[in-house]
C-alpha cells in the first residue's frame, strides 16, 4: 500500500459518498423491447463514485517505478508525504524515515532540486530533467531521469527512472568511438614509417592507447622462436609504476603460456578477485601485484602471419579494462602486426 499521512490522497480526489455495496444485479432478462441500460448505469455508478483516493492509491501502489509525492504544509513548507512500494524498495527501506520531512532540509545542498519542485508546485507544470544522483538514504551514485508533476494545488509527484544502464551504454560507445579516433589517428605513421621512424609510430601509438585508458602498463612482446620466453620489445609505464623485465622465460612465467593459448582464440583476461589458472607461479602473482595490478588483458599481434607477438595491457582498477575497449585494442593490434610485418618484408 502507498504510505501517506492523513488525508492527503482525499486532496487530490473529488468529494463523493461512497456506496457501500454495489446494486444488485437484475434477476431477470428486461421485457421485450426493453433495454439493460439503467442497470448497466447503476454499475458504473458504483465503480465511479468509489473514492477516487482508493483507485489513485492503488494505481500508484502498482505503478514499477519509485513515485515520491510532497505536500505543502500549513506553513507553505513542501514535506515528503508519501511514497508507493517501489521507492521503498529502491531506498531498502530508508525512505520510511524521511516521510514528514521538508524539502528545504533534505535538499539544503541541492538548491535545483527545491527549485523544480516549486516551480512545479506554482506554475502547475510538469518538469522533466536528468540528474546524476547520490541517495540520501543509500549513499549509492544513479543517473535518475526525473519528471516533477503537479498532484493538485498544494503537491507535487516525483516520478524516476533509472537510467543508470543506458548511460554506461552512452558513454560506453562514445568512450569506444574516442579509441578509435586516437589509435586511427597513428595507422599513417605506422603504415608509412621508415625503419627509423617506426620506433616512434609503436611508442606513439601505445601511449595514446595507455593515456586514454589510463592504463598502468602496455606492452607490445614477442615469444622467442623457441618458445623459452616473452621479450618486451616496446612498453608505456605509467609514472610512478615499475617497469616488466625485459626478458620474461615461460618456465618462471608459465601464465603467460597459458595467456598465448588463450590469445589465439582472441584474448586472454583477468581481473583481481578471480582466481588465476592452476599453473600461475609465485613469479606470475607477483607480476600481477595487486598494488599495481588488479586488471590485465592480452591480445594476439599477428606479424607475417604468425601469432608471435601480444599486446599485453595492465591497469590498476578491476574494472580498469572495460568491454568496450576491445574493440579499439583489437584495431591496435591489427595495426601494430600490420606495421611490423611490413617492416619485415622490407
Amino acid at each position: 500500500m502507498l504510505r501517506l499521512l492523513p488525508l492527503l490522497l482525499l486532496a487530490c480526489s473529488t468529494p463523493s459518498t461512497p456506496t457501500p455495496n454495489p446494486p444488485p444485479a437484475p434477476e431477470t432478462a428486461p421485457p421485450s423491447g426493453g433495454s439493460a441500460a439503467p442497470a448497466r448505469q447503476r454499475d458504473q455508478d458504483y465503480w465511479v463514485t468509489r473514492t477516487d483516493a482508493e483507485l489513485f492509491e492503488g494505481v500508484l501502489a502498482a505503478m514499477p517505478l519509485p513515485v515520491y509525492l510532497w505536500r505543502r504544509d500549513e506553513a507553505g513548507a513542501l514535506r515528503l508525504a508519501g511514497y508507493n512500494p517501489e521507492a521503498e524498495r529502491w531506498t531498502h527501506g530508508a525512505v520510511t524515515s524521511l516521510l514528514g520531512v521538508a524539502a528545504g532540509d533534505l535538499y539544503a545542498d541541492e538548491p535545483q532540486i527545491l527549485d523544480e519542485l516549486q516551480t512545479c508546485l506554482q506554475a502547475q507544470r510538469v518538469i522533466r530533467r536528468r540528474m546524476v544522483y547520490r541517495f540520501r538514504t543509500t549513499t549509492e551514485v544513479r543517473h535518475l531521469a526525473v519528471t516533477y508533476a503537479p498532484a493538485g494545488p498544494g503537491s507535487v509527484m516525483v516520478y524516476t527512472v533509472d537510467v543508470t544502464e543506458e548511460q554506461r551504454a552512452v558513454e560506453a560507445r562514445q568512450a569506444s568511438a574516442h579509441l578509435s579516433r586516437e589509435l586511427l589517428a597513428w595507422a599513417t605513421r605506422l603504415l608509412e614509417a621508415d625503419e627509423g621512424g617506426l620506433n616512434r609510430a609503436v611508442e606513439g601509438a601505445l601511449a595514446a592507447a595507455a593515456q586514454a585508458l589510463d592504463l598502468t602498463a602496455i606492452a607490445l612482446a614477442r615469444y622467442t622462436a623457441d618458445g623459452d620466453a616473452v621479450l618486451i620489445r616496446w612498453e608505456w609505464v605509467a609514472p610512478g609504476q615499475p617497469a616488466q623485465p625485459s626478458r620474461l622465460p615461460l618456465a618462471r612465467f608459465p601464465l603467460l603460456r597459458v595467456a598465448r593459448s588463450a590469445s589465439a582464440e582472441g584474448g586472454w583476461r583477468w581481473r583481481y578477485g578471480q582466481p588465476l589458472p592452476p599453473e600461475a607461479s609465485a613469479a606470475d602473482r607477483m607480476l600481477l601485484d595487486p598494488r599495481h595490478t588488479k586488471a590485465a588483458w592480452v591480445l594476439p599481434v599477428v606479424v607475417a602471419g604468425a601469432p608471435e607477438h601480444g599486446l599485453m595491457l595492465r591497469h590498476s582498477e578491476p574494472d580498469g579494462l572495460p568491454d568496450w575497449a576491445q574493440a579499439p585494442l583489437t584495431v591496435l593490434a591489427r595495426l601494430l602486426g600490420a606495421a611490423l610485418s611490413r617492416a619485415l618484408a622490407q
